[in-house]
């Protein structure tokens, strides 16, 4: 397999995907402590805000980590 250059296409597929996928873990998780610990109130888990909601944050966020390496790559040269 073939080095994955910063700041390609390919990269901000994979970080987007990487990040989607870390979110799908994370935000449930993180829910179901705040709803346990904090508020004491009962977890209800929904496709909204559990599975779109992550995927659409993961997104973004991807991106933006994209475009931060893609700046540091272009002033490294």
């Amino acid at each position: 397999m073939k080095n994955i250059e910063k700041g390609s296409k390919i990269e901000l597929v994979l970080q987007m995907i990487a990040t989607a996928i870390a979110g799908l873990i994370i935000w449930p998780l993180f829910d179901l402590i705040l709803c346990a610990v904090f508020t004491h109130s009962e977890f209800k888990y929904s496709v909204f805000d559990h599975v779109i909601e992550p995927i659409i944050f993961g997104f973004a966020v991807g991106f933006v980590f994209w475009v931060t390496d893609k700046k540091k790559a272009i002033k490294k040269k």
